[in-house]
């Protein structure tokens, strides 16, 4: 037997202030009050501890002392791992995690479909959740659904009423099949251990260290060690400033909440609590003003009588204690890092404290600027590992149809097509089918669309046909079969699995290392989950997997060894474990303390009368880890003022800390100031630092003017085309002679051009159908050739449907107005193309166009048509700069339509096949000065003085021009004079 302690008639528990470092202190006691024992006693010693990290902080603690046996070091929330003897012998075991969480969302579907009012069908698997999350949390707490199912709910909403009916159909069910395996073992084991002490204590020393016994099943584990003969509890951070009054009115928000309602399960006092270790902290003069600050609002009137005796001590309180307010998270996180950089250079240990992971992965990419990785707590999440987004990209392909977009970025994911020499064949395809179908293809791709293309190209690379065979094969075995889980999640596993081999025999990368196994296990739970009743669609399928994804844990790079001097802490990890320098960011209001979880069970006053936790407990907690931290040897405490562009509230401590200060006169306004200034120092410094230099100014660009040689310059054109060549130069430069053409996107898309020409189609098909039979004519025959067009050319139904909506609602008003036309003129030609040449200096340079419509009136006349979506062009920007019917009439008179000969032009309009638009007549005008404008242009640009300035008329274009970015437009400005520049 060993002896630790000296027999005591009460639980034994100790305390150690905040900010010493909990490891070493806990170590230095272990090994005082075993000074004298034989060799071999420590390694009887059981040490419990909360998380994996701290106890590898007290470990190496052991192995850099003096030599000796190392304790036991366990983790309190791997008590039932492996299974203890006599726990499995029930007689309907608790079911996994996932098979309770299928078995709730049957349930809730069930009374989603007879209230459907109640939540969306997507929202059934969060439900499922949040309300196994309560399931759990009263097996922890060792309550019973029959707790709220016996709730008066007459005071509450009628919300709540509804949720506790639904709980009391959960109440009458067996209790195995609502709790969870592992939350179940885990409670089971404690009480089994518990009770078999009871009886039968074990003899060898055993401690729980770090833990407040925030959760119910810890606190029964840290009670029944308390109550061991060689047992001991050691609580962090326990402020001793506060007085018995204070320690009877402490709200759940306070640091020393949980710490209180331990030690008073108990029966104890705040006065039976000794001290593990004779240890000062760091600064004991903060430790004081922090625990003034945080007084429990009800006595903060306290803090009149109180301050003044702090002021002889506020110099040494704050002097190594600087305040960070930055104007965003991105000046925050380059701050913390340039504080970090000089702290490693230092040779010091340094450690971002911080529940906010995105200012977490900031830190860390500042600093990978200087070859600094830190050792982070927080690993990486499952769904941000290259498994895991490969698994969500081919997620989306399951089924058999995928948009053009989701289908590369899993062919491109390192992941897809095998490795070697498969590999680089696989990304050869990827392009080549990228460019040459997925640009400006279908919106959609199957299997059966993607082989009737590759069928009918002859010009393809080798192997591709085979390739895409191989990928339309894989597309069409992509589809479930089923309804079910299993059927849906082998599906997903199968296509991941084959799209990472490749065409290849050797297995791909997918589930390598850490991360790798990880999504395997996630993959094969769902697959191997029993029979269910839910009839799962795609969208079920989709909203379970990430569900279960983000829950998955997190993965650490087995292969990557960071630098141990500076880390990246979570607040639990920072309990018991301390640094030379503890910079606590991200201490703005709902982010540290984060805002109280939403219940959507029950509201707070029913937590209350179950028993259950109150929401504030996360609160609570957060404000213990705060007061630990800032008690290191120096602390920067950081924010930000601004969160994406709204202003944020500070932490409700760090307000408390600033307000007391500045209530403290001149002394603690200038402590503040102090603080204050030196983390000013730091954000000017990282200012500095992210400041551009003189080397980094590239010289804005002028507007570009460029002058080719004559010869390199366009001989053809279109009607429209000059419209560009008034409004843009520049683009016809771009186009004609520099021949470049836009990508078109990756899938088609159903923008204002794609609806131009679909309604073109529709009525091109309309004019000629009553052109051959007058009595077609109708609203009716316009709406069904619009049905049948748009059903071969638009491939978005919904689209569809809106497009086809669009021409029922002007259909009466167009074809009233088209009867009138009839009666003055008959249509002769539809998308008719012409031509005309103009002779200049250099050469003759060729006119093209496309009438949508030419009718014939009765005197031999021509009138042309042209169909506009929506408004057609003012007059003024007609006039000027829109000429297309003007230039198209100028072609008839002159012969560009060969089918018409010479004829004389009589009219020219705009037809609009919008509702909130009307019909335009085009003035003719003086036609020989239209041409003789369109001469002299062209005449312009033959001289190698005339360059092709960007956007010359850039009042009168949209906002964005399809060279904008080739011409660099943002660096200088619309109205920009120019200089013409020879080439």
């Amino acid at each position: 037997m060993v002896d630790m302690f000296s027999p005591s008639p009460t639980p034994r528990v100790f305390t150690l202030p905040p900010g010493v470092n909990f490891a070493e202190c806990l170590v230095a006691g272990i090994r005082q009050r075993l000074a004298s024992a034989d060799s071999s006693a420590i390694a009887r010693l059981t040490i419990w501890t909360n998380t994996r990290r701290s106890a590898r902080a007290i470990e190496e603690i052991f192995a850099n002392g003096p030599a000796s046996f190392l304790p036991r070091i366990k983790i309190i929330s791997d008590i039932a791992k492996p299974e203890p003897i006599g726990l499995g012998g029930a007689a309907v075991p608790p079911v996994p995690g996932l098979q309770r969480k299928l078995f709730l969302a049957e349930l809730l579907a069930a009374v989603l479909q007879k209230e459907p009012n109640l939540a969306p069908r997507s929202a059934i698997f969060d439900l499922a959740d949040s309300l196994a999350d309560l399931l759990d949390e009263l097996e922890n707490e060792g309550r019973d659904l029959r707790d709220i199912v016996d709730l008066d709910t007459g005071e509450f909403a009628q919300q709540w009423e509804t949720n506790r009916k639904l709980i009391s159909v959960l109440a009458n069910l067996p209790s195995e099949m609502l709790k969870n395996d592992s939350q179940f073992r885990h409670r089971a084991t404690i009480e089994m251990v518990a009770n078999s002490w009871n009886g039968n204590p074990t003899t060898d020393p055993v401690l729980v260290a770090g833990s407040t016994g925030s959760r119910g099943a810890t606190a029964m584990f840290m009670r029944a060690v308390a109550h061991l003969p060689q047992g001991a509890v050691i609580l962090p951070g326990f402020d001793t400033s506060l007085g018995a009054k204070d320690w009877q009115i402490l709200p759940e928000d306070h640091p020393q909440r949980r710490v209180s309602a331990f030690v008073t399960s108990l029966g104890l006092s705040e006065a039976d609590i000794a001290t593990w270790v004779d240890v000062s902290p760091h600064v004991s003069e903060r430790n004081a003003l922090v625990a003034l600050a945080l007084l429990p609002a009800p006595v903060t009137n306290d803090w009149i009588k109180s301050a003044p005796a702090l002021l002889p001590i506020l110099t040494e309180a704050t002097t190594t204690l600087s305040l960070m307010e930055a104007e965003s998270q991105r000046a925050e996180a380059l701050a913390i890092a340039v504080k970090l950089r000089h702290a490693f250079a230092d040779g010091r240990k340094a450690a971002l404290v911080t529940p906010d992971q995105n200012l977490a992965r900031r830190v860390r990419a500042a600093l990978a600027q200087w070859a600094i990785h830190p050792d982070d707590s927080a690993g990486t999440a499952l769904s941000m590992t290259s498994p895991g987004i490969f698994l969500r990209e081919v997620l989306l392909l399951v089924g058999g149809t995928a948009r053009p977009v989701e289908i590369l970025a899993v062919l491109n994911h390192p992941l897809c097509g095998g490795v070697g020499l498969n590999r680089m064949s696989h990304l050869e395809h990827t392009r080549t089918l990228e460019k040459r179908f997925f640009r400006g293809g279908p919106p959609e791709i199957s299997a059966n669309i993607l082989r009737v293309w590759v069928a009918s190209r002859q010009d393809t690379p080798d192997g591709f046909h085979s390739w895409c065979t191989w990928l339309a094969d894989l597309l069409q075995s992509s589809d479930p079969g089923e309804d079910s889980l299993s059927a849906f999640a082998l599906a997903h596993f199968r296509l991941a699995e084959s799209l990472s081999r490749g065409r290849s025999e050797v297995a791909g990368q997918l589930w390598l290392k850490d991360a790798g196994d990880n999504a395997l296990t996630l993959m094969q739970s769902l697959c191997d989950v029993g029979k269910s009743s839910f009839a799962f669609t795609q969208l079920d399928y989709t909203a379970l997997f990430r569900s279960e994804l983000n829950k998955a844990a997190e993965i650490r790079d087995e292969a990557f060894v960071p630098h141990q001097q500076i880390v990246i802490w979570g607040t639990l990890e920072a309990r018991i474990q301390s640094a030379d320098l503890m910079i606590l960011g991200g201490l703005n209001e709902s982010v540290w303390p984060p805002t109280p979880p939403a219940d959507p069970w029950l509201n707070r006053g029913m937590r209350l009368q179950v028993g259950l936790p109150s929401l504030e407990l996360r609160v609570g907690l957060s404000a213990h880890d705060f007061q630990q931290a800032i008690a290191a040897k120096e602390v920067v405490l950081s924010r930000t003022l601004r969160d994406q562009g709204a202003p944020t509230l500070p932490s409700r401590w760090l307000a408390r800390l600033t307000n007391l200060l500045n209530g403290m006169g001149v002394q603690g306004a200038d402590a503040l100031a102090g603080m204050k200034a030196r983390g000013d120092a730091y954000l000017h410094l990282s200012a500095l630092h992210d400041a551009p230099t003189m080397s980094d100014f590239t010289p804005l660009a002028p507007r570009p003017a460029p002058s080719p040689p004559i010869v390199l310059r366009p001989k053809t054109l279109s009607v429209t085309q000059i419209e560009t060549l008034i409004r843009d130069p520049y683009a016809i430069y771009a186009r004609f002679i520099l021949k470049l053409r836009r990508l078109d996107p990756i899938g088609r898309e159903p923008d204002q051009l794609e609806r131009g020409s679909a309604l073109h189609d529709v009525m091109h098909a309309f004019i000629d159908d009553t052109i051959k039979n007058p009595n077609l004519l109708t609203p009716k025959h316009l709406i069904s050739t619009a049905e049948t067009v748009l059903a071969d050319l638009v491939p978005w139904p919904d689209m569809r449907r809106l497009w086809v909506a669009q021409i029922s609602r002007v259909s009466q008003q167009f074809v009233a107005a088209e009867r009138q036309r009839r009666k003055n003129a008959v249509p002769l030609l539809l998308e008719q193309k012409g031509a005309a040449e103009i002779t200049l200096q250099h050469g003759t340079f060729t006119l093209t166009g496309k009438a949508d419509r030419i009718d014939l009136m009765a005197d031999g006349s021509i009138l042309i048509y042209d169909y506009k979506s929506g408004a057609p062009p003012e007059p003024k920007d007609i006039s000027n700069y829109a000429k297309q019917l003007l230039l198209e009439g100028m072609m008839v008179e002159r012969g560009g339509f060969a089918e018409l000969g010479l004829r004389r032009v009589s009219r020219l309009e705009y037809l609009t096949l919008s509702i909130s638009a009307k019909d335009r007549d085009v003035d003719l005008g003086d036609s020989a000065k239209v041409w003789a404008e369109l001469t002299e242009l062209l005449h312009h640009y033959e001289s190698a003085e005339t360059g092709y300035p960007a956007r010359i008329r850039s009042k009168h274009l949209k906002n964005e021009g399809e060279f904008d970015h080739l011409s660099r437009r943002g660096e200088w400005e619309d109205g920009a004079d120019y200089k013409v520049e020879k080439l």
